[in-house]
């Protein structure tokens, strides 16, 4: 651990005691003060969502890499005041003046800053998946309820406008009874995917340490700071990633808040790169009332199945629905019937005018922690049946694997030392 970490490790503890009683006081004409943690491609993304707001003020960046906060600084804030910045998240949460927090990090550093900014009067918006283990997201709804704080989690299908319509025409019966969900992503980095760096010194101004945070000591790789996604030290792969995104649309669209059995069946069949997780998976869910969901990705060199890149098909007993963030199409069984064609978009700025709305409102997100915690939880629970190579069967209630038990223990990870949740 470096010195910057140690001596402010010691202040962590300290962080449960502060709080924002400011943020609850705002006029509605004042500024929201933001402060970013992770300034990756995402971070910036998102940033830039925010920034176009002119009741958000930018006061605080922090990323463990420095060329990604002078990115960042560069990119975003030519004609801007300039924010603060920090290599370390604790310094950033320290600062009172900040009212809202987004967190753009790896996976495995998306636990530990929520619980500590939720601690520490922070409101937050967070990318998904929400978590790296079921008990972190767990720990996570803990720590917002507790503190009585907003959250926003990534997952912004759940407002972008013709995600909704299309919702509400399931709800309301159009498509009959559901009885089965498909969902799909296919990639197309065939036929060397991300290459076999060898492991080296990290890039100056990158502390690899801080970095790697919680999760396994490892020597530096590009790919592990570049491609983070593909290792399960610090995510958990497509599943997580796509497969997050279209778990929370189908549990949406089902009424449903968890699968009561789950299957999955997959590995890394197709790319000679030093990544890990699976290149080619299929999992399967059910679900009670007789409905059971699948979510497939395969890699293929025309980046199509179904006809399209992704997506969801929706079988009802009445009609079929395609959804993806380009729009929705209904074909009825009834051939005399009319077709329905609706367009979409990719908004994720009305996610977060959600997230600002109800920062100071009070009031609830559309996709907050304890939402995306039932779905990021069910792909959690993917991974696992492929890592056991068992069907499991889930007490959503008390979130519990109850016919191998053993298994349980992938329902946590160990977090490298002195960092815990």
């Amino acid at each position: 651990m470096t010195q910057l970490s140690r001596r402010l490790f010691t202040r962590a503890a300290g962080l449960a005691a502060v709080t924002a009683p400011a943020l609850n006081a705002l006029g509605a004409n004042d500024a929201i003060n933001l402060g970013v943690i992770g300034c990756g491609g995402r971070g910036q993304y998102d940033l830039s969502m925010f920034l176009r707001r002119d009741d958000i003020r930018v006061t605080a960046l922090c990323d463990a890499c420095q060329y990604r906060i002078d990115e960042t600084l560069d990119r975003q804030f030519k004609d801007r005041q300039k924010p603060q910045t920090f290599r370390d998240f604790r310094q950033l949460l320290d600062k009172a003046d900040v009212h809202a927090v987004l967190i753009a990090t790896p996976d495995h550093w998306h636990a530990i800053p929520f619980i500590h900014a939720c601690e520490a009067g922070k409101d937050v918006y967070s990318e998904k998946p929400l978590s790296l283990t079921i008990v972190e997201g767990r720990k996570m709804v803990e720590a917002a309820h507790k503190n009585n704080r907003v959250t926003q989690i990534g997952t912004q299908q759940r407002t972008i406008p013709h995600f909704r319509e299309a919702v509400g025409r399931i709800h309301a019966g159009e498509l009959g009874q559901i009885t089965h969900v498909e969902c799909w992503n296919v990639d197309h980095r065939l036929p060397s995917g991300l290459g076999n760096p060898p492991d080296g010194e990290p890039p100056e101004g990158v502390d690899w340490d801080l970095w790697l945070g919680p999760a396994p000591n490892h020597a530096f790789n590009p790919n592990r700071l570049g491609h983070w996604r593909w290792f399960w030290d610090y995510s958990g792969g497509q599943m997580t990633d796509w497969g997050t995104h279209h778990m929370d649309v189908v549990q949406w669209a089902l009424q449903r808040d968890y699968p009561i059995r789950v299957t999955s069946a997959g590995g890394k069949y197709a790319l000679p790169d030093n990544t890990e997780t699976p290149d080619t998976f299929d999992a399967l869910f059910e679900y009670e009332g007789g409905v059971s969901a699948k979510y497939f990705f395969r890699m293929c060199s025309n980046s199509e199945s179904n006809g399209r890149g992704y997506g969801m098909l929706f079988y009802g007993t009445d009609a079929v629905m395609f959804l993806n963030r380009g729009g929705y199409e209904i074909t009825p069984i009834d051939a005399k019937k009319p077709a329905i064609k609706e367009g979409g978009s990719d908004d994720t700025f009305v996610h977060v005018v959600n997230f600002i709305e109800n920062v100071r409102s009070r009031g609830r997100c559309n996709a907050d922690v304890s939402i995306t915690h039932r779905s990021t939880s069910a792909t959690h629970l993917a991974n696992i049946s492929h890592w056991t190579q068992e069907k499991l069967e889930w007490d959503g209630e008390k979130e519990r694997i109850t016919n191998h038990r053993e298994c349980n223990k992938h329902l946590n990870r160990r977090h490298r030392s002195p960092w815990k949740v």
